[in-house]
């Protein structure tokens, strides 16, 4: 296993938010001038906010039988991350966040805006996948890979979430935690694993 490195952003705003992925968070199927001009407000705010990072690692893999996955930090076993992982001898493993800043906006609103704290919270949503795609790209820089798979998918548990996390030393590094319902803080955190062929 490599040794754990560090990704920043230092202008999030070269991360694109996607217009229409926020509807679906929202679960509006047609935008108005006024959601419109809401969601460009809450844009606008996390931007000023955010402070997207990461931390990833490089880990070889050995697929055994019984839909076995062997890391080097761990085993575990998933048929859906097997079939995902299939013909791949590495992966990448990376945590990604936006910082707990997002997460202390969206409460505040919560407290005096309901309909504006919804709007930050898919606009939020939108900025991490926005910013998983870009260490995505950027990690596999053209190399034949899988698609993300992130613990919650399929059969792969939530409780390997700790797994990844402990191997990141990810709480150390850009302050994520595990709670004891398996879901991170800052909320706007998401943990993935990309096969490479």
């Amino acid at each position: 296993m490599t040794e754990i490195r560090t990704m920043y952003m230092v202008n999030c705003q070269d991360l694109r938010i996607n217009k229409k992925e926020v509807l679906g968070y929202l679960r509006v199927r047609e935008s108005t001038p006024e959601i419109n001009a809401l969601i460009n407000e809450c844009i606008e705010e996390i931007y000023k906010i955010a402070s997207p990072r990461a931390v990833f690692i490089e880990s070889n893999i050995e697929l055994l039988d019984d839909d076995i996955v062997k890391f080097d930090f761990a085993t575990v076993k998933s048929h859906s991350l097997s079939v995902n992982l299939k013909r791949c001898k590495s992966v990448y493993v990376f945590a990604a966040t936006l910082g707990i800043e997002v997460d202390r906006l969206i409460d505040r609103y919560s407290k005096i805006l309901q309909a504006k704290a919804s709007v930050c919270h898919a606009v939020g949503s939108a900025l991490i996948e926005s910013f998983c795609d870009y260490v995505n790209e950027t990690l596999t820089n053209g190399k034949k890979s899988t698609r993300r798979f992130s613990p919650g998918y399929g059969d792969l548990g939530l409780e390997h979430q700790g797994v990844v996390l402990n191997a990141l030393d990810a709480e150390r590094k850009i302050g994520i935690i595990l709670n004891d319902s398996l879901l991170m803080t800052p909320s706007k955190s998401v943990t993935a694993i990309i096969g490479i062929k």
